[in-house]
């Protein structure tokens, strides 16, 4: 009779576990990504609204722009832009229009009754406007007054004063030659014309008394002349 023997395996745990196991937790580049998706859908969306916003504000400005202009008349419009270019052009001439009546005037006021301006000549330099003239005094007493009067307060119009060439002539007469620079302001239209009126409203003052300068011939000019070779 032969023993037989039935031998079972139980295992302690499962191999294999069921479904009702637990699941892997999500990856975090998987959660970055969905971030992102969301965020780039977002931003679509958001320009897109915007875009469609300021076209619809362009067609509401348009029309609205349109609407106004059906209120001129184009032959209105353009003759208003043809009187305004007409007014700057203006305005430009009147800005750089010389008048040398004030520096005439000014020179009648600076000019000794001895002294005689035999020749005017002016011209336009980078510097400014320059004036070159050529005169006659009786005495050199008489042409250094002459020089002080030019480089006084009553000449603040003129800047840069030289007398030159200056020697006895055949007439016994000092000759001498007279060059300066010219405040643009005294020569300004514009300036003239508000002068003008200012002096119009103004009281009339006495004439400046102008002192009499002896004939006497000299020999040598003073000492305070100006004497430029």
């Amino acid at each position: 009779m032969e023993n037989t023997f039935q031998t079972s395996f139980i295992p302690k745990k499962n191999i294999i576990s069921g479904a009702g196991g637990k699941q892997p937790p999500k990856s975090i580049l998987t959660i970055i990504a969905a971030l992102l998706l969301i965020v780039t859908i977002g931003g679509c969306i958001g320009l897109y609204v915007y875009k469609k916003t300021l076209n619809q504000k362009k067609v509401t400005l348009s029309a609205s722009l349109a609407q106004k202009e059906s209120f001129f008349q184009k032959e209105s419009v353009d003759e208003l832009v043809l009187y305004s270019n007409r007014m700057k052009v203006a305005q430009q001439v009147l800005d750089n229009h010389v008048v040398l009546s004030p520096l005439f005037a000014l020179l009648s006021k600076l000019t000794l009754r001895e002294v005689q301006f035999t020749k005017f000549n002016h011209y336009t330099t980078p510097s400014g406007f320059e004036v070159k003239m050529s005169g006659v005094a009786p005495t050199y007493q008489a042409l250094a007054l002459q020089a002080d009067v030019f480089n006084g307060t009553l000449a603040t119009s003129l800047s840069g004063v030289v007398f030159s060439n200056i020697q006895k002539n055949e007439n016994k007469k000092i000759s001498f030659e007279l060059k300066f620079r010219v405040s643009p302001t005294l020569l300004s239209y514009v300036k003239s014309e508000m002068t003008n009126d200012t002096q119009q409203d103004a009281p009339v003052t006495p004439a400046l008394v102008e002192p009499v300068i002896p004939s006497k011939p000299e020999t040598t000019p003073p000492n305070n002349a100006i004497i430029k070779p």
